[in-house]
């Protein structure tokens, strides 16, 4: 007796256009040559949200009927921290970014060129949506399917690890068609946008500081605390102002690990124990001629100290707090400098 032993891989896609018009307007046709999304770990559930126990008296035993009460589409990916390649040119991460809360202003002054994202002062209002497609495929041609959500918004969390590619985590909440078509992947998905991104090491995270004072860390997350969810309330349709995705609140967070150069050199702890809000900056490159520069308002909350090599660390969690509108984050893609 004999076994076949090819292994299916499973093709996933996704593609995000941006959408205009009166929310929850769906995007115009996808274009695969410039709505490819470059993902890891691409999920997709057409049937989000919270459900009812219906439980009638009976004359027998068993279970009651559980029904979806607000279902939603919800997808969850990973995008690398990475660039457009070209100065003054928005990244591929751009359209995403602008559906989870931020504006994106475009400098392209020759010898200048940079593209700054910042918090919206009123995401809900400010903030763009878009529509976005799941494919998958098996390579045996068997449940080739593609499903739709619109009304898209969502937010995401970043990781940067030494040794690793920055990555960013995304979320993205919309309304679902619940009903997946048939179809194979689109053969025009374009991945050529996405720049493949650097890995954090000394070379490409060439700067970092706390309070104006340049650190070694080995760690930084960031979740700007965007709270995309779903609003489901009496009196409209589903699109309306009582249905669809808003972004309800954000308070932002993370955590970073520095060495520890002793209170001589930098006292962190008094930053902490006066509850001090203070900036935080890193510099990472993203392509061959940019540079991200992130910028943080923080309060720091000292973890339990640890080692490293030999060592003595400082972990903190940190509290992005703004101390004037909308300042506690900026990202800023400009020309990179060793």
């Amino acid at each position: 007796m004999s076994f076949d032993t090819t292994i299916l891989e499973e093709s996933r896609l996704l593609l995000f256009a941006l959408a205009s018009g009166s929310y929850p307007a769906a995007a115009p046709a996808f274009d695969p040559a410039n709505d490819t999304v470059e993902t890891f770990d691409l999920k997709f559930k057409d049937f989000e949200g919270p459900t009812e126990v219906l439980n009638p008296d009976r004359a027998y035993l068993g279970a009651g009927k559980e029904i979806y009460v607000a279902p939603h589409g919800k997808l969850t990916f990973k995008t690398r921290l990475a660039g457009s390649g070209v100065l003054g040119e928005a990244p591929p991460i751009g359209k995403l970014l602008r559906a989870a809360g931020w504006s994106e202003t475009i400098d392209a002054t020759p010898g200048s060129e940079s593209v700054t994202y910042a918090l919206l002062h009123n995401p809900l209002a400010g903030s763009a949506w878009g529509s976005a497609r799941f494919a998958r495929d098996m390579p045996d041609g068997t449940n080739s399917q593609k499903h739709d959500m619109h009304g898209v918004r969502g937010g995401f969390s970043l990781n940067m690890q030494s040794g690793n590619t920055p990555m960013l985590d995304w979320t993205l909440l919309g309304i679902s068609d619940q009903t997946p078509v048939v179809s194979v992947l689109d053969a025009a998905a374009d991945y050529s946008a996405w720049e493949e991104g650097y890995p954090a090491n000394a070379a490409n995270t060439t700067a970092f500081s706390i309070d104006s004072f340049a650190a070694c860390f080995e760690s930084l997350t960031i979740n700007p605390g965007m709270s995309p969810e779903y609003r489901d309330v009496l009196g409209g349709t589903e699109g309306t102002d009582c249905a669809g995705v808003i972004i309800s609140n954000r308070e932002g967070s993370g955590s970073v690990v520095i060495e520890d150069k002793g209170n001589a050199v930098k006292d962190f702890y008094a930053l902490a124990r006066t509850h001090a809000i203070v900036d935080v900056q890193a510099v990472h490159r993203v392509s061959a001629v940019e540079r991200c520069t992130i910028n943080l308002k923080a309060q720091l909350k000292l973890n339990e100290n640890t080692g490293s090599q030999s060592l003595s660390m400082l972990p903190f969690d940190l509290r992005l707090v703004p101390t004037s509108p909308d300042n506690e984050m900026s990202m800023v893609f400009s020309a990179w400098s060793p």
